[in-house]
């Protein structure tokens, strides 16, 4: 049997406007490799980081932006979101365009018009199949490709989060260079 220790920082952010206390675990294995852990009220995100150049994993963080943070501590299908209200104004869009280009007369571009009136921005409607003859007819055979993402709730709370460790990072720098 192998076994080893190692060092890890723990921070604790706390009296951040609009956010909970953040527990953050710093492990640094070696220059260039680290493993960073963020807590808050049981919900965890982890990542290792084996090649991060000749710097610590604090240095590493602050040099890194967000999205690329957020994307190694968490999958991307937590960070991003079908948006249906964005879609229904690219349906919209799309009928304008069909008119225009007379892919379609007037009674049917009203009639698509009209059915883009009653479609629902919830998930459900969408994977309703009886919704499905509709949405080909506006959006084409693979409209679901048509559909764009937004930045998840936990995307925005990630943000957030990395955004005060940062300014912590940032600050703890600032007290060990005037020790």
């Amino acid at each position: 049997m192998k076994w080893s220790e190692s060092t890890v920082t723990k921070l604790l952010i706390t009296d951040v406007e609009s956010l909970d206390p953040v527990t953050v675990y710093i492990e640094n294995y070696e220059q260039g490799k680290g493993k960073l852990t963020i807590e808050v009220y049981g919900e965890s995100w982890s990542s290792y980081w084996g090649a991060m150049g000749g710097g610590s994993l604090e240095q590493f963080v602050l040099s890194c932006d967000n999205h690329y943070l957020a994307k190694n501590l968490a999958s991307l299908s937590a960070l991003y979101e079908d948006d249906y209200e964005s879609f229904i104004d690219a349906c919209r869009k799309e009928v304008l365009r069909k008119r225009k280009d007379k892919e379609c007369d007037k009674k049917k571009a009203r009639e698509l018009w009209n059915g883009i009136d009653r479609i629902s921005p919830e998930k459900e409607w969408f994977h309703d199949s009886y919704n499905h003859e509709f949405l080909h007819s506006v959006m084409g055979c693979e409209w679901w490709h048509s559909i764009p993402t937004k930045s998840s709730s936990t995307a925005v709370y990630l943000y957030r989060i990395l955004d005060a460790l940062k300014e912590c990072l940032k600050e703890r720098e600032g007290h060990k260079q005037a020790a």
